[in-house]
């Protein structure tokens, strides 16, 4: 083997895991929704079919002034978002992450990542205290990325997504953080 061929991997792998140089993650604003009811549809399949948020949710979540969205996009169209909310009343000091998803051609890119992170700071911003979400027991990938940005399980869910699916409840505080 050359003696260079650690470099050539490093290099050849960087090449097939970075994100679009034109990659812009914006706020979500409701001339979105059409175009994020298409791509919930692509991302999101098998279990989780149900859940998919509609064109018209999205047009409620975008108007709200609880809501936190950001959408991540070229010129082809979106490759990822994240949706969430500030609670209400009582509970204003908690966001819930109502939904996070990547183009499967772009997973493992650190583009969720980058999405959760705008996600936490703007939930930092509004002095949320903690975040919480739920995820699918069997999406390996999305509870991994929760748990290595600092989530804990703190509840099972039976069968929340399916008869087959359970759920998991995570949460994390932003205090220490």
């Amino acid at each position: 083997m050359p003696s260079n061929w650690s470099t050539i991997c490093i290099i050849v792998t960087r090449m097939f895991h970075t994100l679009p140089p034109h990659l812009r993650i914006l706020p979500a604003i409701t001339a979105d929704a059409r175009e994020l009811e298409a791509f919930e549809r692509k991302a999101f399949r098998d279990y989780y079919a149900s859940h998919r948020f509609s064109q018209c949710q999205f047009n409620y979540y975008l108007k709200r002034t609880f809501t936190i969205a950001y959408v991540a996009r070229t010129d082809i169209g979106v490759l990822g978002y994240v949706l969430g909310i500030q609670q209400s009343r009582s509970r204003q000091h908690v966001c819930r992450l109502l939904s996070i998803a990547v183009d499967p051609s772009y997973e493992h890119r650190g583009l969720g990542t980058r999405l959760l992170r705008l996600f936490l700071r703007a939930s930092r911003r509004r002095k949320c205290r903690s975040v919480s979400l739920e995820v699918a027991r069997v999406n390996a990938g999305a509870v991994h990325l929760f748990a290595q940005h600092g989530f804990e399980a703190v509840r099972r869910l039976p069968r929340y997504y399916s008869n087959a699916v359970d759920g998991l409840r995570m949460r994390m505080s932003l205090r220490s953080r």
